[in-house]
């Protein structure tokens, strides 16, 4: 299993994102989201978006969007994670700072996983 996985939004209220499996691109991952080194929930990356269909990320089906059932505190943001399930395999944390990752930066990024370039 080879899955990347992209933070483009978290704040205190919500996580969006997307996570996909290279090897199977068609496959819709499940993930664990940690906060703070405790369990939350699990989110399925299942949401169609057309963009990632149309830098070649399978059928776009690999979104995903949780909205926390309250307020979350910033310094708990501090240690997200997002693990596959069931394995458990650490796939993303928080990125450097709270906020939304840049649209350019994301399409950036997108562009590189579809042609290989590094």
């Amino acid at each position: 299993m080879s899955v990347r996985v992209h933070l483009d939004e978290y704040s205190p209220r919500r996580l969006a994102g997307w996570a996909f499996d290279g090897e199977e691109p068609n496959a819709h991952i499940a993930l664990e989201i940690w906060l703070d080194g405790r369990f939350q929930t699990v989110v399925f990356a299942r949401d169609f978006r057309e963009d990632l269909r149309d830098v070649g990320l399978g059928d776009g089906g690999h979104a995903f969007e949780y909205r926390f059932s309250r307020r979350i505190a910033k310094r708990l943001l501090r240690d997200l994670e997002l693990r596959t399930f069931p394995a458990g395999q650490r796939v993303a944390s928080r990125p450097g700072r709270h906020g939304r990752a840049p649209f350019a930066a994301c399409l950036r990024i997108l562009r590189k996983m579809r042609y290989g370039v590094r």
